[in-house]
């Protein structure tokens, strides 16, 4: 008789994830207003083809490369017009299309892939769905535009995808959920939203829910691990669920878990190969290569991700199994939940490395997600789950 194997852990227990460092892979740019050169390139983003989208700010346009850095297109110039710019300076790209911040002319302009203007919002005061040093952009699954309002503001603003207002939250000063300045703005596959406050007495990252409840925060000012000097960019993996964000001043790239734990960095001073001179932006393609705007150099440096084994402690509060196990074909995923949540399942291989990624629904009691082993080779894996609030995990067997 053939006998089920169940794995059952309700314990903390400490594991090997994968954690990514970067190396350098290649650049593309020069200094100048040519096709393919920039003034000072403040922020990119990428599309779900892999072409590059770059804010060109002294240029006062946009340039699209391929994902291989070629010239592609450009749109933009100096003016107040539809579709021309004053000091841009985020961008955001869902669904093919392009949200660019104007700083200058105190509004949000939407594009297509191709540059044609669709429409903008924006005037410049405090009410609703006015902006006085609007930032930076950033763009959930669900199609909501945040924006970070600076300024004499001090707020996040939340917009549905034709810029009609949702809500906004935050003020001017250093509690939990203020700010004295802003960076760069990114959201999780959760829909967690990531703000950057690059000030001098501030120096940190918060980590919001995307109706603006305040979560945690992490950073502070120097030069160490986990710490500041004008921190600008800010992007997800959301492969990993962790977060990378552009030390300006320190010329660096720090990487951090979705909680703040400090993981790994990587860059230094200079215009060398990997070499970073006040950079800026940060995005990541669908392969995990990461694309910098190295500000000073006037460039765009890709660095491609190297593996590295990383110690995370799990603290397990949903109970997680998985039947048949060991198995050579489909298996099911049960998770006991005590509350409806979002939750991100991961599956990892023995050397920490991220196999499977996606997003689930978890309900309160009992939950069943049909796992395949197809493109799983014979072997052990740790089956993740995580959200907010609630972790699990288990290991999962492959006999074929």
């Amino acid at each position: 008789m053939k006998k089920t194997v169940v794995f059952l852990f309700s314990f903390v227990l400490t594991i090997s994830l994968a954690a990514q460092t970067y190396i350098y892979q290649s650049q593309f740019g020069t200094m100048g207003s040519g096709n393919g050169q920039f003034s000072y390139p403040y922020a990119v983003n990428i599309d779900g083809s892999g072409n590059i989208y770059v804010v060109d700010q002294y240029n006062n346009r946009v340039e699209k490369f391929s994902s291989a850095g070629t010239y592609l297109a450009q749109w933009g110039t100096g003016g107040s017009a539809n579709g021309e710019f004053a000091n841009p300076n985020g961008i955001a790209v869902s669904g093919g299309n392009i949200y660019v911040v104007d700083e200058g002319n105190r509004r949000i302009q939407k594009f297509n892939s191709s540059g044609t203007y669709i429409r903008k919002w924006g005037t410049s005061g405090n009410g609703n769905g006015q902006f006085n040093d609007p930032f930076s952009v950033a763009v959930d699954a669900s199609g909501n535009v945040y924006v970070a309002d600076g300024g004499m503001n001090m707020r996040i603003q939340k917009f549905d995808s034709t810029g009609t207002y949702i809500t906004q939250w935050g003020s001017k000063g250093s509690g939990n959920g203020q700010f004295m300045q802003f960076g760069g703005i990114a959201v999780d596959a959760l829909g967690n939203v990531y703000v950057v406050d690059p000030s001098a007495s501030n120096s940190r990252i918060q980590k919001f829910s995307s109706s603006g409840t305040y979560i945690t925060q992490w950073g502070s000012k120097g030069s160490g691990n986990g710490q500041f000097s004008d921190p600008q960019g800010i992007a997800v993996d959301n492969a990993l669920g962790n977060i990378y964000v552009v030390d300006n001043g320190n010329s660096r790239i720090q990487e951090f878990s979705s909680t703040g734990t400090y993981i790994t960095q990587w860059g230094t001073n200079g215009s060398g190969n990997g070499e970073l001179s006040f950079p800026s932006g940060i995005s990541f393609d669908a392969s995990g290569n990461a694309y910098i705007t190295d500000s000073g150099n006037n460039r765009v440096e890709v660095f491609t991700s190297k593996s590295q084994t990383g110690v995370e402690n799990l603290n397990n509060s949903v109970k997680a199994i998985v039947y048949p196990n060991p198995t050579s074909g489909n298996s099911t995923l049960q998770i006991s939940s005590p509350e409806n949540t979002n939750a991100v399942l991961g599956i990892y291989d023995f050397l920490g490395q991220n196999v499977l990624n996606e997003n689930v629904k978890l309900m309160t009691g009992q939950n069943q997600i049909l796992l395949s082993a197809n493109s799983l080779s014979n072997g052990t894996y740790l089956v993740k789950i995580n959200s907010n609030s609630l972790q699990g995990s288990t290991l999962l067997m492959i006999q074929k």
